[in-house]
This record gives C-alpha cells, structure tokens and sequence, in this order.
C-alpha cells in the first residue's frame, strides 16, 4: 500500500508529515513553503485550524491573498470528509495546468479520542486516495511540543516521507497497511452508559427514525440537527438492511457532548475508504456512507468477519443554551 514520495520539486504525488515545536516553527517553516509554492505558480492551500491560519497570514508580508485558506475545525471536523477536498482542488488546479501545494493539519492536540483515531485512519488512506502522478503536494503538520508520543509514531507509519529540522527523509516506520488494518477492523471501545438499544429489520425504519428524534429532541438537539441525524441513521439502517444480512442493531447515548448513534449487522464492508469520495451520479451504492459523513460531526466505521459497526457522532448544544 502507499505511493513512494518523490523530490517535492518534481512533479507527482507527496504526501509528506511535517514535525515542527509550536507556533513559531510552524509560521517560519511553513512561510517559506508557502512562498516556494507561489514562486513556482502552484494553487497554494493551507487547511489548518482558525488561530493557526491568522499567525501564517500575518508571515507572508502580503501575499496572504494569493493563498487558498480554510479552517480545517470545520471542513474536517468530520476527517472523513478531507479526501474529497483534496480531490476537487486537485482536480480544478490540474484543468488549469497547474499543480497544488497543500498544508492540511488533520490532528491537533484537541482532538478528541474518537476524533483522533479517524484522522490517523484518514492520513493512512490518503495514501492510496492519489494517482502517482497526481498534481498534489501534501504536508502534513505534527506539533512535537504538544502531541502525544505515540502519536507521532504513527505519523511515521502513515507518512512516506517526513521533514523535521533536519530536513527530509524517507520514513523507516511507513506502515499504511497496520494502520488501516486497525482503524477499520479493531472493535471500537463500548459506551459507559446506553440510552436506547432496539433491533431493526425491513418494516422497522419508520420506528427507527422515531426513536432517533425522540432520544435527540431530549437533549434539546436543534431541529435541523435532528433532520440530518434521522436522515443518516436511516441511510445506514437501508445499507445494513440491504446488506448486513436483514436486520440489525440501534443502540444511543451521549459522549463528550454527541449524541451517538450506532448501528450493526453480521456484514462486512472490505472497502476502507467507503464514504470518502462523492459517488458518481449514476451509481447505486455508497450513497449511504456519503450522506452521512456530509451530515455528521463524525461517523466511525468497524467492520470485518465479526460484523460492522457503524457510529455516528452530531454534537448537542453546550449545557444550558436554547435550542432553535
């Protein structure tokens, strides 16, 4: 698995990861990246979160409008998301002849647990998401001062390349495969508490769907939160129907302040990148997993000859507010 990184002055795919120690290292470092691109006439992107992207643009003495910038809290909140953006800038930079230089921090320190595990999961499938020759140049920021150690470890295993102060090396650690094989395969840790728990077959969406509104409106979940969560729980419900041999499993409770939905069935999806690019308009299936990672603060999927499961994540309002 994994495409071999070449010189980032050649043409091609790099998918690199980027060790720096906090923010001074990160602005100066990154500067000069920034610059090098916009010398040599690259779609510059930079996705990293608010305050990060302000200390960049204040750096680049002017040229901070020539730089795409988007705040990576919000387009990968749920890291699912993050291939297919990639993809679309790759793909409109490439209609003009031209190539992107893309900073994207999926992994920051305050990341949750869950949060964490699904953008390591997606940095190891970016991988595979690339054609060699794809007119892309990714580097990957990792904060040495504040990331766990064994995070950064598996920066190694998910990145061909890393440059650090000593420049850039191939990495000895690069492993895609093990980390996927984990993030996909390895059961997901139980809820302390369960809500709700009912099965499902074929004549059971409609009470699945009420079941979803009623424990979402308990906790004061805005309406148009409670749309896109019903909305998702019965995308996945048809898939599991359809697929998961008929019937299934809903359970619901509340985490660090998501509601989670979690469904599962004796099937099994052996395609770890499921959801993450847009299907194309003629296609049947995918439709499902696309749907709700666009609608979900994030969606987790285990699955192997034990079943899948399926969890998704929309945050409630913080204690106390009022919901529209």
């Amino acid at each position: 698995m994994g495409t071999p990184a070449v010189c980032a002055s050649q043409g091609g795919y790099v998918h690199e990861a980027f060790f720096y120690a906090g923010d001074d290292d990160f602005v100066s470092s990154s500067a000069d990246f920034v610059a090098e691109g916009l010398r040599r006439g690259e779609h510059v992107v930079v996705a990293v979160v608010a305050e990060k992207a302000e200390l960049l643009r204040a750096a680049l003495d002017g040229q901070a409008a020539r730089v795409t910038f988007m705040d990576m809290a919000e387009c990968g909140r749920n890291p699912a998301r993050i291939i297919q953006l990639w993809h679309d800038l790759v793909e409109a930079a490439e209609l003009r002849g031209s190539r992107v230089r893309g900073i994207g921090e999926p992994i920051w320190a305050a990341r949750t647990h869950d949060e964490l595990l699904e953008a390591q999961l997606h940095e190891a499938l970016l991988n595979d998401a690339f054609d060699a020759d794809s007119q892309l140049l990714l580097r990957c920021p990792y904060d040495v001062s504040s990331l766990d150690r064994d995070v950064l470890v598996t920066a190694r295993a998910t990145h061909p390349e890393v440059v650090d102060g000593q420049g850039r090396t191939p990495s000895a650690a690069f492993s895609p495969d093990a980390v996927v094989g984990g993030a996909f395969r390895e059961p997901l840790l139980e809820p302390a508490v369960v809500e709700a728990e009912l099965s499902y077959g074929p004549l059971d969406l409609l009470m699945i769907r009420r079941q979803v509104a009623v424990t979402a409106a308990r906790h004061d979940m805005p309406a148009e939160d409670v749309e896109a969560l019903v909305l998702s729980v019965r995308e996945i419900a048809v898939n599991s129907i359809r697929h998961g041999g008929g019937s299934g499993r809903l359970r619901m409770w509340v985490d660090a302040r998501r509601l989670v939905c979690e469904l599962s069935d004796s099937g099994h999806i052996a395609e770890s990148m499921v959801g993450r690019l847009r299907p194309p308009p003629e296609s049947e299936h995918g439709r499902g997993v696309w749907l709700a990672n666009q609608l979900c603060d994030l969606v987790q999927i285990r699955s192997s000859d034990r079943g899948t499961v399926v969890r998704l994540h929309v945050g409630l309002p913080p204690v106390g507010a009022v919901s529209g």
